[in-house]
């Protein structure tokens, strides 16, 4: 049986689905969902630094959010589940 391939937002790096975190944003809200259309993050971007996430979000995300909250929450959020 196949797996899924699916490809890092920030660095294009092509991965197995399962090895990726899947997360959305709708309406300046992070949300963990399994429907609808969703980007994946690899473990190597999520650990790069602030500034490099920045870069490649505001590339993704063309309107007015506030990237630094939305990469915290982002980084909180799947690095506290990854420790536990």
């Amino acid at each position: 049986m196949k797996k899924p391939i699916r490809m890092c937002v920030c660095c294009r790096k092509r991965d197995f689905k399962d090895s990726l975190y899947r997360f959305k944003i709708n309406e300046m809200k992070l949300l963990d969902t399994i429907y609808g259309k969703s980007m994946y993050i690899c473990d190597g971007c999520l650990n790069k630094e602030q500034k490099t996430l920045q870069k490649h979000f505001s590339k993704i995300l063309k309107n007015n959010l506030d990237k630094s909250m939305l990469i915290n929450e982002l980084k909180e959020k799947f690095l506290y589940v990854r420790e536990n």
